[in-house]
């Protein structure tokens, strides 16, 4: 399984906000390193928070994820008809609604490769509008918590409550 984070996620990623997160993200990261799922970034990422690719890489490089993680959309025919469809959905209301459309359109693009993906968001306005763009044909749209709580049904945990705090 594949796990598309967005800009906010690889930030969470890198820097939790507190022990509950930082126990969610080791989680992901020891499935990741663990060889059970796959931690992969868009390179559409960057471009929201002005970030060079080098920059991009290596945020992910401090995470363990090598660049082969990063993942680039594949211009298609019907490309521009569907980010327009994802911008409809998500509305036009701040700068960062088209990079958010870029990002789900990667997970879409990802996902109609025949990958099993999930993309992994703390974005309120992509969160919002979930059933929308599923209904789109974009892969499950989950939290960083709801990812956790889906994969322990299918992967051992490596970590318990009383080891989130420590380390």
């Amino acid at each position: 399984m594949d796990l598309l984070v967005d800009t906010n996620l690889l930030i969470h990623l890198q820097h939790p906000t507190g022990n509950a997160e930082a126990g969610l993200t080791r989680q992901l990261l020891d499935w990741d390193r663990a060889g059970q799922i796959t931690i992969r970034v868009s390179s559409v990422s960057g471009y929201e928070q002005e970030r060079t690719l080098d920059m991009l890489l290596a945020e992910m490089a401090s995470l363990g994820l090598v660049s082969d993680r990063l993942i680039e959309w594949i211009e298609r025919p019907d490309t521009g008809d569907l980010i327009a469809q994802i911008n409809r959905v998500l509305g036009h209301r701040k700068q960062g609604d088209h990079y958010d459309a870029l990002i789900v359109y990667a997970a879409l693009d990802w996902a109609s490769q025949g990958r099993d993906t999930l993309l992994v968001t703390g974005d309120r306005n992509i969160l919002r509008h979930a059933d929308q763009l599923q209904a789109l044909g974009v892969p499950p749209i989950v939290t960083l918590r709801s990812a956790v709580n889906s994969l322990k049904l299918h992967f051992p945990l490596t970590i318990t409550r009383s080891s989130q705090g420590s380390a």
